[in-house]
């Protein structure tokens, strides 16, 4: 903040949300997208997570989930 005489915080965000409504719609959108990454989880996780969760129920019984016939 210190390049643009900034001293306060809510100063930078005003003026932020300010210039992102000028740009209007299409171009604020794309300003202020981020990222997104796909999260993909391998077999191996999978099987660990279940296993777990299988033995915190034997553990722990009264939270399984009963599969309808």
């Amino acid at each position: 903040m210190a390049w643009n005489g900034i001293e306060e915080i809510n100063e930078a965000v005003q003026n932020l949300i300010l210039n992102a409504h000028a740009l209007g719609p299409t171009l604020s959108y794309q300003a202020m997208e981020s990222p997104r990454h796909k999260v993909q989880i391998s077999e191996n996780v999978a099987r660990m997570f279940r296993n777990e969760s299988l033995a915190e129920l034997k553990h722990d019984p009264g939270d399984e989930i009963i599969a309808p016939n």
